[in-house]
Parts: structure tokens; C-alpha cells; sequence
């Protein structure tokens, strides 16, 4: 976003009939955002994930904080980076806030999993794949997924404060699967959780 000036002219009368102007100008900063492109990740229980590797903040003031919730099985909730080992797939939000007060939130999953003795059927039961378009979008979007056979795959969305907002269940999912979705939502930034019963997977997407 470019800065933005606009100029106030002030203009003062005397007995002297003489004239003061003042000339005020103001610059927006640069608009507070960020990208990210994987939400999620799978490890074994027990074992340890760096979260927010693939995070980048840009705009606004240029100094952030950050606050990881829940705070519980992570490092340091007030680092972009922690450690995170949690006993059970965990979904943590993460807010950064700017000096000026602006804030965003991102969810990032971990899913724990039992460890499995065959590392064949482990690789076989990760390979879910999920496009959501297009995004951002209007509240209609379609999610093509693609990834072993499930009796069902469950969507939920969650609004960046974690709060759900819509769930919504694919039966008899064969492999392969394209589903149109239509939500009225208000703008902002939303994640869509995506659970085969085998495997998680997150989305994240933005309304206008």
C-alpha cells in the first residue's frame, strides 16, 4: 500500500488582515499483512515441531509481538518460532501485533499421530492433498481434494480467533473429490480444517 499524504490548510485572519498558512502532512504506513504456506504438519507423538517456519510478516510498523495460545506444550509463546510437542493434534493460534495496535491471527495444526511399525502404511496415510479457490473469494469457493479412501472428511472453519463458524461432512470419499462450498461470512481471514479420520490438513483463505 502506498503512503498516503494529504495536506490541511489552516488559514489565519488578523486585525493586519495578513494570512497564516499551515501545511500538515500525513503518511500512512505500509499495510500490516503476512503470508504463509502450510498450516499444518504431522509428527509422531512425543517428538517436537518448530512452528511459524514458513511465516512472513510484512507492513505496518515494522516492530511485532507475538502471542502463541495455548501456551502449555510450546517453548516460548512469545517468540515467532517455539518448540512445540504436544500429546494430542493440537490446533495453536498465533497473533501478531504491531506498535500501532494492529493485529492478525494464524492457526497452525500439529497432528499427533501413534507411531506405526510399517513406514509404508505411514507414508501411504499422508499423502492428503487440498486446493482451495480461488481465494481470496466472496464466501463461494470450491476445495478439490485428492488422497486415500475415507467413509467421510469432515470440514470446519474457524475464524482467527479460533472460534468455529461452519462444519460440513463429504461421505463415501473415494480418492478423489472437488466439493463447492457457500458460506455468508463477513471479510477477514479464515481457516478451513480439513480431517479424514487418518489425516488433517488446514487452509487457510481470506473474504472480501
Amino acid at each position: 500500500m502506498k503512503s498516503l499524504f494529504f495536506t490541511l490548510f489552516l488559514v489565519f485572519s488578523f486585525f493586519t488582515n495578513a494570512q497564516k498558512v499551515i501545511t500538515l502532512s500525513v503518511t500512512q504506513p505500509p499495510e500490516f499483512g503476512f503470508s504463509v504456506s502450510k498450516q499444518d504438519t504431522t509428527i509422531v507423538k512425543g517428538r517436537s515441531v518448530i512452528l511459524g517456519t514458513d511465516l512472513i510478516v510484512f507492513g505496518g510498523s515494522g516492530e511485532y509481538q507475538y502471542s502463541w495460545s495455548p501456551t502449555a506444550t510450546i517453548s516460548d509463546s512469545t517468540i515467532v518460532n517455539p518448540v512445540a510437542t504436544p500429546l494430542d493434534t493440537t490446533t495453536y493460534l498465533l497473533t501478531v501485533t504491531d506498535k500501532f495496535g494492529c493485529s492478525f491471527s494464524v492457526n497452525y495444526t500439529v497432528n499427533a499421530r501413534n507411531p506405526l511399525v510399517n513406514s509404508n502404511l505411514i507414508s501411504s496415510q499422508q499423502n492428503l492433498q487440498a486446493t482451495l479457490f480461488p481465494n481470496p473469494n466472496n464466501g463461494k469457493f470450491k476445495v478439490k481434494l485428492t488422497g486415500v479412501p475415507a467413509e467421510k472428511v469432515e470440514f470446519t472453519i474457524f475464524d482467527n480467533t479460533g472460534k468455529i463458524i461452519k462444519m460440513q461432512t463429504i461421505h463415501n470419499f473415494t480418492g478423489v473429490h472437488t466439493e463447492s462450498l457457500q458460506f455468508e461470512l463477513v471479510s477477514g481471514i479464515y481457516t478451513l480444517n480439513i480431517d479424514s479420520g487418518i489425516e488433517t490438513l488446514s487452509r487457510q483463505f481470506i473474504i472480501n
